[in-house]
């Protein structure tokens, strides 16, 4: 399973705004085929870095929700003589 796959609209949405960077900012007018590559490029390289800093973000949000769910049934807890 390919967990870093862009669905075809989504590639096709990057693909533009890619284009639409060139074009505004560096003034130069990139293809598609161009842009595939690119986008390829960037995939291969940084793709794995920003997934994993995704699941990391992900894991730690986790981990605060659930300590404050675990502080939250401490709280509920009654005095007991036992």
């Amino acid at each position: 399973m390919d967990l870093l796959s862009l669905s075809p609209i989504q590639k096709e949405r990057l693909i533009e705004q890619f284009q639409n960077y060139f074009n505004d900012e560096l003034s130069m007018d990139l293809g598609q085929f161009d842009v595939e590559f690119l986008l390829s490029f960037i995939e291969k390289t940084l793709g794995s870095a920003y997934y994993n800093k995704g699941l990391n973000d992900a894991q730690a949000l986790m981990s605060a929700k659930v300590e404050l769910l675990t502080e939250s049934v401490v709280e509920l807890e009654r005095p007991c003589e036992i």
